[in-house]
């Protein structure tokens, strides 16, 4: 360890002696170990991060289920099929479900609004160790018993934002689609929610539900195949994923067996819970996408490795006689060998020091992010302790990368030449020259390669957005709006929307207008099985299905969808 520290401090003065050098190094390395560590942030906040707020998050795992054996995309649960693996209890100790359904809440702080409440199980904050800032979360009896549910714990930064952060919120009795429910309590600062990047502003229990869907509780039961709800298990200590897996693999067989009309094609997956926090679908196609990022930012880190080693190697020409003066002082080459090492890794984390407050800035510029929508969106991305280790890491092996073959090559000292005044290694100039050409090549080469990855990408870009989507996007608007939060029967629903329909097509510079269920390529879609009439289905066939909307005439003039064959809906085309 002396003779380490010995070599620091050599290096450390090596560097200020030649500040120049040194900066131009030092920046070089800062852009690529910067950018290397803002797409690791992302990375790492998309599929590794644990959840914040949780008690031993990496205990935490979900439950996904696949159709068929071919495969396709994980999908979310019916409510039914998460009490049937909750019962895993041989490999989970408790397991929530949740999901999001928008509501109005009106207060005496502030005007009504529309907000995503969060719908969970009423073991939801005990199973997560999630405990309150201020006041409780539910009790057993708000927990269980359906129709006792009408309380509400709130988001913090919506606490934040609707009450001003005031204690005097907690017992305060606010409205949900007219409904009363009493505030209970607050969740802690860190803690967001279950949702990735969605930060969920209220939670009430499931036994709340028909509060502001009337009848809910009751179709949840029912519905038993398809479903929107998120499932979260907690392992039990010393049980591993796989055998999870394999208890939910024998479960899911074991249902197809006792529900066949519903379960039949159906198979669970186990998963790491930040794998599906964005999106159960999120398995199948982001690990691709952060493999090729990370992938392209690792090249404009080896270009930034070659130029430092080009850089390394002019350098050590001119310490030939210092080099040659250490070996003749009894120095080995192993040693030379490490004091320049030592000194490229000083290069390289120096670069990392100034490579965070790049990152920062990306990571800031990327969090900022805000699409247009009304959900409440945050893109938090952090430099926690493990971007700061990847960093490190990165730090010590780039300076490995770039300092070990100069290193190597100036340890080849040739004292008698060296040592002459003047005097010069042909062979070693010669082989410095062909080294210090193959860097500028392969730094050539793989800028070549980004730079097509770059054009291929731009163009691609470009290419998505000319592509006929079967709709025009140009002079249309969208405005969203949902009777269901005012409680609306479907007899006032129908009045109103028509209502509306007749007045919106009446104002000047309106060509036409329509209301639909669902937007193209939007956030939500409805998917539906298809049974022929009178036909009895054989018992390996499959039930083929159909995304569904539900719209109003003029739907596809005002889209601008054409009609290939037929026509289009009129008012007749009723039930």
């Amino acid at each position: 360890m002396g003779t380490l520290w010995q070599d620091i401090k050599y290096g450390v003065r090596m560097l200020v002696k030649k500040p120049g050098f040194t900066a131009i190094a030092v920046l070089t390395l800062a852009l690529g170990i910067g950018a290397n560590t803002a797409i690791f942030s992302v990375v790492y906040s998309l599929i590794f991060r644990p959840l914040p707020g949780a008690e031993n998050p990496g205990e935490l795992v979900s439950v996904t289920l696949i159709e068929g054996e071919s495969g396709g995309f994980p999908h979310r649960i019916s409510y039914a099929s998460y009490k049937d693996y909750r019962e895993l209890k041989e490999v989970f100790s408790d397991a929530i479900g949740f999901f999001n359904a928008d509501a109005q809440l009106s207060s005496e702080e502030g005007n009504p609004e529309r907000i995503p409440v969060n719908i969970v199980t009423g073991n939801y904050f005990d199973m997560l160790g999630v405990k309150t800032l201020n006041g409780r979360t539910f009790a057993p009896e708000e927990a269980e018993r359906m129709g006792a549910g009408n309380v509400l714990v709130l988001g913090y930064d919506y606490w934040q934002r609707r009450f001003g952060g005031d204690l005097s919120a907690i017992g305060t009795v606010v409205r949900l689609n007219s409904q009363p429910f009493t505030i209970i309590g607050v969740t802690p600062k860190e803690f967001r929610g279950t949702s990735a990047y969605f930060i969920s502003p209220a939670y009430i229990p499931m036994t709340g539900i028909d509060y502001i869907y009337p009848d809910a509780s009751k179709t949840l039961e029912e519905h038993r195949r398809f479903g929107g709800m998120t499932m979260i298990a907690r392992l039990q200590p010393g049980v591993s994923l796989s055998e999870a897996r394999a208890a939910a693999a024998t479960h899911a067989t074991r249902l197809a067996q006792e529900y066949p009309e519903t379960q039949r094609d159906q198979r669970a997956l186990v998963h790491p819970e930040p794998l599906t926090r964005m999106e159960p679908a999120a398995i199948a196609f982001m690990p691709p996408i952060a493999t090729v990022f990370m992938t392209l930012v690792g090249l404009v880190l080896l270009i930034a490795c070659a130029n430092v080693a080009n850089l390394l190697l002019a350098r050590a020409t001119g310490r030939q006689k210092e080099i040659a003066i250490r070996a003749a002082l009894g120095a080995g080459r192993l040693q030379i060998i490490r004091q320049l090492l030592v000194e490229s890794i000083l290069l390289a984390l120096v670069g990392a020091d100034l490579g965070l407050f790049f990152a920062r800035w990306a990571t800031n510029v990327l969090s900022s992010i805000r699409p247009a929508t009304d959900l409440p969106l945050d893109f938090d991305f952090v430099l926690d302790y493990n971007v700061f280790a990847f960093t490190l890491v990165v730090a010590v092996l780039t300076g490995i990368i770039a300092g070990l073959v100069p290193a190597f090559q100036a340890s080849r000292t040739d004292l008698a030449t060296t040592l002459k005044e003047g005097g010069r290694s042909a062979a070693g100039g010669s082989k410095r020259h062909i080294l210090r050409s193959a860097l500028v090549v392969s730094q050539v080469a793989v800028s070549l390669v980004l730079l097509i990855s770059a054009g291929l990408f731009v163009q691609t870009t470009r290419n998505t957005m000319d592509i006929d989507m079967g709709f025009q996007l140009k002079n249309r608007l969208v405005v969203a709006m949902d009777t269901e939060v005012r409680q609306y029967d479907e007899a006032r629903s129908r009045v109103f929307y028509r209502e509306l329909l007749e007045r919106v097509r009446n104002l000047p510079g309106v060509l036409s207008a329509s209301t639909s269920r669902f937007l193209p390529i939007g956030f939500g879609n409805g998917i539906r099985e298809i049974h022929e009439e009178g036909k009895v289905l054989e018992k390996d066939e499959t039930v083929p299905r159909a995304y569904y909307n539900i719209v109003s005439t003029d739907y596809f003039k005002t889209m601008g969808m054409p009609i290939l064959q037929g026509r289009a809906f009129t008012e007749d085309d009723k039930l």
